[in-house]
């Protein structure tokens, strides 16, 4: 694997934000795909794309949130290749039920959830250590 750019999914309706993860990601080495909600999150999964990593906004139109996106991954046959692909799930941390959203992303097969806001490079440092990748040396800036 070493010289080749890994690919990491990005499913967010919001496009300034999907925009921005394709920048940060592009800047720190990787190639990105990106959908603009489930379906079409499930649709670039179902085309065998090499993925690395995937990182899902929490609520999206169409197949909506992030945690069933990642339940139909880790448990539909069709995407059985995809079954062990770290996913981050980004979202606001509570979703008026009363649930936690951490574990609830956990509990739908998602390796972390990260609560807006965050720093870009805690982001970059959670997806290094998911695709088990040296951090840089010194704190970079991104």
């Amino acid at each position: 694997m070493k010289g080749e750019k890994r690919t990491i999914l990005v499913a967010e309706d919001e496009p300034d934000i999907m925009r921005l993860y394709e920048v940060l990601l592009s800047t720190a080495g990787y190639n990105t795909l990106l959908a603009n909600d489930g379906a079409a999150a499930l649709e670039l999964l179902g085309n065998g794309n090499d993925i690395s990593l995937a990182v899902f906004d929490e609520w999206m139109p169409r197949r909506g949130d992030g945690m069933r996106l990642t339940r139909t991954i880790k448990t539909n046959p069709k995407y059985k290749q995809y079954k062990d692909l770290p996913i981050i799930i980004i979202g606001a941390g509570y979703n008026g039920s009363g649930r936690d959203e951490e574990e609830s992303a956990i509990e739908a097969g998602a390796n972390c959830y990260m609560k807006k806001p965050f720093e870009h490079k805690e982001l970059l440092l959670k997806i290094k250590e998911l695709l088990g990748e040296k951090p840089p040396e010194r704190a970079e800036r991104y």
